[in-house]
C-alpha cells in the first residue's frame, strides 16, 4: 500500500471524478509520482485507467482506449515533443471525454502548458513533494 501520499491521491480521485480534462502531477525526478500514478491506477474503481505507452502510437490504438470516460496517465514527461503532443491529440480526438493525467518536472509545466495552449495559472495541478 502506498505509504504518506494519502492527499494527493486524495486531491487526485478528486480532480479525476470532476470536470476537468487534463491534470498535471509534478514532483522532482524519484519523488513518488509513477508509484501515486500507480497506486490511483489499481484503486480507481468508477474509471478505466489506462497507461499510454511510450513512443511512437499508432492511429489504430486509440480506439483500444474504453468507452466511457477513460482516464489516460501519460507518466515522467519531461519537454513536449511532436510525438507526445500527437499522442494527446489522438487521445482526444478518440475520447473527448477522457481524462488525461500528465505526470511532469516542475521545470517542464509552463513549457507544456504553453504547447498545450493552457495558461500556467489555470493548469489543474498536484505537487508532489
Amino acid at each position: 500500500p502506498l505509504t504518506g501520499r494519502g492527499p494527493e491521491l486524495a486531491r487526485l480521485r478528486d480532480l479525476t471524478s470532476g470536470s476537468h480534462n487534463l491534470v498535471f502531477v509534478v514532483g522532482n525526478g524519484g519523488i513518488g509520482k509513477s508509484r501515486l500514478l500507480a497506486e490511483y491506477a489499481f484503486s480507481e474503481q468508477d474509471r478505466e485507467v489506462r497507461f499510454a505507452p511510450r513512443g511512437v502510437v499508432q492511429a489504430t490504438m486509440f480506439d483500444l482506449l474504453p468507452a466511457g470516460a477513460p482516464v489516460v496517465i501519460l507518466d515522467d514527461l519531461l519537454e513536449p515533443d511532436a510525438t507526445l503532443l500527437d499522442t494527446i491529440a489522438g487521445i482526444r480526438r478518440a475520447r473527448p471525454d477522457a481524462m488525461i493525467v500528465l505526470s511532469l518536472r516542475p521545470r517542464v509545466v509552463e513549457h507544456w502548458c504553453s504547447q498545450l495552449d493552457i495558461a500556467t495559472e489555470s493548469a489543474v495541478e498536484i505537487t508532489v513533494t
